[in-house]
Formats: structure tokens, sequence, C-alpha cells
């Protein structure tokens, strides 16, 4: 393929009177990897300490897609800024300065680690929140949630959470975690959990992961059992539920549809014990004539102010 890419991580600081662009340019505080390996996905922890997704080739050099299948190799890093001592001099042939940041491994090896999400509490230190599957397992296998607590000494304190949904997933109530990403204020602060999306058979629904559990000695592993929000149709219909933003405390914002339903925008409040919605309201509905049925018809939009 000509003119291919590969994920590069910069960072730009300005001030009132200039800007300046720098490379990232890892440094492996650990043994170098055995295998070249590219980042995405950064978020800031601190003004001085990046979080990021580092996509790992393949022993034979390849490298997978950035998308897709959620058992490739793939790891959560993070990266001191040395702001301190400045970006290194360019050479000719480089289009950008160089920042040389020392940089280490956080999540598991034997996990494909992906959606690092940042969430900063009002006091206390900042949290990291990712997700994980088995590295070679299924395409699509079961999901663990990751927890990473930055210290002042940015020493982090981890957990994860493994869902229980039984020994046989087709039989039990809960049918397990299958997601593929966290949308960015996943963590609801008012509720302590975490909100996503979990593929059930072929539809979708909407869950909390609360973060708690029992641990097991120090390996600060929990088992948890995620709550379902979503409710039943009255006319059990099975829909298939999206979810597309939070405000990171307890409101979230959703859409539902299925075959023989339009879809409708939803806005909810998932009240503090976990389980309940305090109040589902409708934010937008396809409203259809009746001569024109569902093949054409107007958009009616629904507020309510009082969530």
């Amino acid at each position: 393929m000509q003119n291919r890419r590969r994920p590069t991580l910069f960072v730009l600081r300005w001030t009132d009177s200039s800007s300046e662009l720098v490379q990232l340019q890892p440094t492996f505080t650990d043994n170098d990897p055995k295998v070249q390996i590219f980042f995405g996905q950064a978020a800031f922890v601190h003004d001085d300490l990046v979080i990021a997704r580092g996509y790992e080739a393949l022993p034979d050099g390849r490298v997978l897609g950035i998308v897709g299948c959620r058992n490739r190799p793939s790891a959560i890093w993070r990266f001191k800024l040395p702001f301190k001592t400045g970006p290194s001099p360019r050479k000719e042939s480089e289009a950008h300065d160089i920042l040389a940041a020392p940089c280490a491994r956080i999540s598991e090896t034997a996990r494909s680690a992906r959606s690092p999400r940042v969430y900063l509490p009002k006091s206390g230190p900042p949290v990291v929140i990712w997700l994980s599957n088995r590295v070679g397992g299924a395409h699509a296998g079961l999901t663990r949630v990751h927890t990473a607590t930055f210290q002042q000494d940015d020493t982090t304190i981890q957990h994860w959470y493994d869902v229980d949904c039984g020994s046989d997933p087709r039989q039990a109530p809960f049918r397990g975690l299958f997601t593929d990403f966290l949308v960015p204020d996943a963590f609801l602060s008012r509720v302590t959990g975490v909100v996503l999306q979990s593929t059930w058979g072929t539809s979708r629904t909407l869950l909390v992961v609360p973060s708690f559990g029992s641990a097991r000695g120090d390996r600060h592993e929990h088992r948890t059992t995620a709550v379902e929000l979503t409710p039943p149709h009255p006319d059990e219909v099975d829909l298939s539920w999206t979810l597309l933003a939070t405000d990171g405390k307890d409101r979230i914002l959703a859409a539902f549809s299925a075959p023989n339903v339009p879809p409708q925008l939803i806005l909810a409040r998932i009240n503090e014990n976990l389980g309940t919605i305090g109040r589902w309201i409708e934010i937008d509905k396809p409203v259809f004539s009746q001569t024109g049925g569902c093949c054409c018809g107007a958009w009616r939009m629904e507020t309510d102010c009082s969530l």
C-alpha cells in the first residue's frame, strides 16, 4: 500500500506567543520489547503523565488492524513526559523535534487491552479504566474491566473485575460481558460504576459494572455482577441498545431499535442504588403519517429538562 502510515504520538504545547509540536519517542524503562510497537489512543493523567494503547507487531513483522478483533496483541502503556529537559535537537531527516519519554507497560502481558479512559475524581488520585480480552482467545470472548489508581509517586494500584455469568452463559440470567469499547466518560461518579453496552445474541443491552468486589490475596482480583439497565419492552420486543454518551455522574444518552421498531433517542438518570432507572426521557423518535407509513415521515422532538 502506498502512503501507508503508522499511529504516532505528538505533544502540542503553546503559550500566548508561541507553540511547539514535538513527536513522542518512547524509551522503554524495562527490557526493550521483542516486537515493534505503535502507540495511539493517548490521554493525559497528569500534566506530565500520559497513558496510551500500544499496538504490537506479530513476530513475523505483520501488524494487525487497530479495530475489529479483541484478541490481537495490544497493551496499555504509561509515558512520563520530561518537559524540564525539553526535546532533543532535530535532525535533518526528521520533520519534528523528538521528545524522548520513558514508558512502561501497565497491563497484563496475557491480555489484549484497549479503550483506556481517565477518570479524575474531585478528591483522590486519578483512575485509568480499560477493557481486555485474552490474547489469542475467541475473537469476541468475555471481556474484563480493569482499573489502575495512580498514586502521588506515579505508582499504580491495579484491580480487575471479572463479571460473573455462571458456568454456562447460555443458561444464566446474566449472559456475560461482551463489549467493544468504552465511551469517553464511562465511569459514573455518583453511581460508582462503569456503564457500557454488551452484545447478547443478536442484540445489545446496557450494563453497569460496580467497581467493588471481594479481593483475593494481593492480586486485587474481583468477582462482580453487572446490573442490566435496559427495561423490557411492553410488547416483548427484543430491542437493541446503543450507549452514546454520559455526563460522568449519573445520566446516560442511549438509543434503541428493533427490526420493527424505528430508532429512538433516550435520556436516563441512574439511581445511586444500582439497577434502577430514576426516569427515562424520550428525546427524539420518528413520527410517520398514516399515508407514508414507515417509508417516510417527519421527526418530532420532545425534550424534558427535569433530569
